[in-house]
This record gives structure tokens, sequence and C-alpha cells, in this order.
């Protein structure tokens, strides 16, 4: 699935970073059971099965695994050929999981996953992107679906399906009853669409539907909007990344008015000219869409202008993306004026639109009244503290915003001061996103104390905050036990926490009475050494430690035996 179209549908647990390279697959599976964070996946295990993550990885030795899994563990059925348990093996599918994620499927392999698909009643989720699948091997996945009724989400993209495929997809389509996400996206299958098409007039099970880049004229488009008028019930729908007209998008508009199950379009990265967002604008007035995706889509401040009309009467739309395009601050206007009257819209992504500081203080005026707006970003518009200071002005008064992005601006120390200061005067934001902006470190310490004082508490994203969260989490309490009782153990507690060579300046952030009283005595050479060693050369705890063996085995026995961090 594209990034912005992910949220369409169901959640897809990630089971290894997409950056993987096959390279990194032959003959170097490791299945390890372990406890990740969100940053590492998608979206959160769904089940106990989930949490079994897999990891592709070269130089196994590189790592530090729990619980590696032998080929017993994967619990084949002894109903499964030989060659298709090793190739579920080599694939590294567990095989009562939820979800699978295959790295090749060639022609040769798909009869073994078709014959696994087959057999298998707990999978919900087949994962074939870029696995190299053509027609022919396409004619064993669909066989094997017909036979299959767990299967609820596929995701084909990237592939090399064509006509062909698309007939034999169009007809399993017809007949299958359980089969609620499907993602054709980046196929070459032009003209086959119109078969699967065709089929959206008798299926009455599929939900969520991806066809970017798939098609490039405005022909599928139209026969698209008449399967839509048949359809009821396909919800959400990508046409992204495809080639078409201010005439294509007419003939959305009869589709978008009257198709009461269709909440969500995506058209990224689609050329929309003023006569395509017109017509959207007139679709958008009488439409039942939540949500609406316009990323990269070419549009001015003229374009936008008929958005910001429809926004007025519009009474459903709750998101509407308009990230990467080119509203300046004129569009900003127009969107700002809409915002005064709608009173549906609850998130509005205005990221990289160049609106600049005056944009900035037309959306921060309608902040001040608007009460249904939740979550607002306009990272990277060229804001400086001008803008940060309408911003921060807006903040102290509203009270129903949930999630501010305002990262990548040109934001200096002054402009972070206001935001802080808004951030300590507001109790509603959950989420603040200030990466990549200038702040000094009492700015920092003042986002901890609002972060951790605030209930509920706030999230606050930022390059150099994140890095020291840490040291702020634990000053108070580690820096008075490192100066009162200077112990080895206590000293690692404090380097650990502190993260990677912070110790100097949180040392000398210390209370200025208690460095004055001297109360940080040193009871031995030992403990002089280690705290000299990182005061005087600013050394890591990882340095330190790695300049001798015996170094090294005594921090290894006081990790373990302080349980604080394994490596």
């Amino acid at each position: 699935f594209q990034p912005n179209f992910a949220r369409c549908f169901a959640s897809r647990h990630s089971l290894c970073n997409d950056i993987t390279s096959k390279a990194h697959i032959i003959n170097q599976v490791a299945v390890v059971r372990t406890r990740t964070s969100r940053k590492q996946h998608t979206n959160p295990p769904k089940s106990k099965t989930d949490s079994w993550n897999i990891y592709l990885h070269k130089k196994r030795s590189e790592f530090r695994f729990t619980d590696i899994m032998t080929p017993e563990d994967f619990n084949y059925p002894s109903s499964l050929s030989k060659q298709t348990c090793d190739y579920l093996q080599e694939q590294a599918v567990a095989w009562d999981a939820t979800t699978w994620r295959f790295w090749s499927v060639y022609e040769k392999e798909a009869p073994l996953v078709a014959e696994a698909i087959k057999k298998n009643s707990s999978v919900t989720e087949i994962n074939v992107s870029r696995c190299y699948v053509t027609d022919q091997g396409l004619q064993h996945l669909i066989g094997a679906l017909n036979h299959n009724s767990s299967v609820t989400q596929l995701d084909l993209s990237e592939n090399y399906i064509t006509y062909h495929g698309a007939v034999s997809m169009a007809a399993m389509l017809r007949t299958n009853t359980t089969l609620q996400c499907l993602c054709l996206a980046n196929n070459p299958i032009e003209a086959g669409l119109l078969y699967i098409i065709e089929a959206l007039k008798d299926n009455s099970s599929l939900k969520g539907l991806d066809l970017s880049s798939t098609f490039s004229d405005d022909c599928c488009l139209k026969y698209l909007a008449e399967a839509l008028m048949f359809n009821t019930s396909l919800q959400k729908i990508a046409l992204g990344s495809n080639i078409f007209t201010a005439k294509g998008i007419s003939h959305l508009v009869g589709v978008l008015k009257h198709n009461t199950n269709l909440s969500l379009i995506s058209l990224n990265q689609t050329r929309l000219t003023k006569r395509g967002t017109f017509y959207l604008g007139e679709a958008l007035k009488e439409s039942l869409l939540t949500e609406i995706l316009l990323v990269s889509c070419g549009i001015d401040n003229a374009g936008v202008r008929h958005l910001a009309e429809a926004l007025k009467v519009n009474s459903t739309l709750e998101f509407i993306d308009l990230k990467e395009n080119t509203i300046g601050a004129a569009g900003a206007r127009h969107l700002a004026e809409a915002l005064k009257v709608n009173t549906s819209l609850k998130a509005l992504d205005l990221s990289q639109n160049n609106i600049r500081d005056a944009g900035a203080r037309h959306l921060s005026d309608v902040l001040k009244v608007n009460s249904s707006i939740t979550s607002i970003g306009v990272c990277a518009n060229h804001l400086g503290d001008k803008g940060a200071r309408y911003f921060a002005a807006a903040m102290k008064v509203n009270t129903t915003l949930r999630h501010v992005d305002i990262s990548s601006n040109f934001i200096s120390e002054l402009g972070g001061g206001l935001l802080v200061e808004a951030l300590n005067a507001n109790s509603s934001i959950a989420k603040f996103d200030l990466d990549e902006t200038d702040l000094s470190r009492e700015q920092l310490w003042a986002l901890h104390q609002a972060a951790r004082s605030r209930k509920p508490k706030v999230q606050v994203i930022h390059d150099a905050y994140n890095l020291l969260q840490s040291d702020f989490l634990y000053r108070d309490m580690l820096i008075r036990r490192l100066l009162w009782d200077v112990s080895v153990e206590n000293m690692l507690i404090f380097a650990i926490e502190g993260i990677n060579g912070y110790l100097v300046q949180l040392l000398a952030g210390a209370d200025p009475k208690l460095v004055s009283q001297k109360r940080y005595q040193i009871g031995s050479s030992e403990k002089e050494e280690l705290i000299f060693d990182f005061l005087q050369e600013g050394m890591t705890l990882f340095d330190w430690a790695h300049e001798c063996p015996i170094r090294t085995a005594m921090l290894e026995e006081c990790l373990d035996k302080l349980d604080i961090v394994r490596f």
C-alpha cells in the first residue's frame, strides 16, 4: 500500500523493514521472539502469534537474538509436501501466523504458495508485494483463494500483472465473498482493469481497493464511476499516480454525490488542473466522504479556492490531506475563511505548501475560534519566529487541538520559547512536533517539565529532545544520587540513562548549591579515575568500557546485576 493510503485499510503488521535487500535473504533467516516498540513497526501486534517478528540479516553475529526458532517451531502440517515446507521455511513463514509475507513468488514457487493457502484456515492477510508475481503465478494464487475462506487482505502491488492476470482476478472477484482489501498498485494492468471494474458491480465484500498507477486514460475512470454507482460495499479507494484529465475527474462528480458508502478517496500524485479542482469542489459540496487525500497534486491557490468553497457547505468531511502542493499564503487564507464556517473538519495537513508567516497568521486566527480542528500540520512551510508567534497565540486560546506539527521550519530560540510557553498554557495538546527547529537546552528542559506535569501527558517530537529525554527524566534524582554517593554502579546507572556523552552537560547543569557545598566527594582512586575519564575526555560509557577488557567485564557485570539495558 502507498504510505498515505495504508490508513484506508485494516492494520497492516510489518514483518520486517522494507529496505531489507534481497541479498540479505539467502540462508540468513532468524526469527526472533522479542518485544518491539511502535517505532520499529507500522502497527503493534494484534495477537500473540503476530508478536513473532521476522528479521533478515546477513550476519546474525551483529545482533543479540533471544529464543531463536528451530524448523520444528514452524509447525507445518504433515499434509504439506516437503518442497512446500522447505519453501515456507526459507521465506520465514510461520504456519499459525495471521499475516504471511513472502519475498519471492516466481512461477515455479507459486504452486507451493497456493498449496499452503489452500490448507491453512488461520491466515487473514497475504502480502506478496514486489515478489515477481506474473499472470501465470497469479493463476495459482487465485485458485487457492477460491478454496480459502479466511483471507481478507491481499497485497499484489509492484508485480508484473498484466491484461491476462486482470481477467483472472475479475473472475475471482465475482464469486469471492471474503476478500475485503485488495491492492493492485503499480502493476501494468491498463486495459485489463476494465474487467476488474466490471466485476465490482457483482462483488459485495470488497471494502478497500488500491488501483494506484494502473491506468493512464479517462476511459477507465469513466467505467469505474459507472461501476461505483452499482457497488454498495466499497468504502475506500485509491486512484493515485494515474494519468487522467479534468474530464476524467468530472466522471467522479456523480459518484461522490450519490454513493453513500464511499468514505475515502485518494488522488495522491495526480495532476489536478484548475478545472479538475473545480469539478472536485462541486462534488465535495454534496459528497458524504469523510477523508480525501490530495498529496502532491499540483494544487495552487486558485485551485484550493474551489475546495475551500466546498468546505463551507460540506458537513461530513473530517480529514483533508494537501501536503506537497503550492497553495501559498493566499490559499491558506481561502482555507481559513472556510474553516470559520465549517464545523466537521477535524484534521488538516498543509505541510510543504510554502504558506510562510502570512499564511500562518490566517490559520492561527481561525484556530482561535474553530472548535472542531483537532490536528493541524504546517511542516516545512518556511515559517519563522513570526509564524511561531502566531501559532503560539492560537495555542493559548484553543482547547480542542490534540496534534500540532510545526517541524522543519526556520524557528529560532526566540520562536521556540514562545511555543514552549504556549504549550505550558495549553491543556489539550497530546502530540507536539517541533523536529528540526532550534531550541536551547533550557527550552528542551521546559518542554520536558510541561510534558511530564501535564495530564494527559503530551508527546514532544524533537531530535534533540528525544535524545535528551532520558537525561531529563532522571536529572533530579540521579544527579543527587551521583553527587552524594559516587559508586561505580550509580555511575553506570547515570551514564546509561543519560545516553552517550551527555554526562558533562548534566553535571554542569546540576544544582549550584550542591556543587558549591562540594557534596560530590569521591571515596576512592578508582572512582575518581572513572569520573575524570568522563569529565575530562568527554567519553561515552561504551567508549570507556571498550578501552580494556577489565572495564568491559565490569560493565557487563553491572548491567546484568542492575538489569537496566542489554546489548
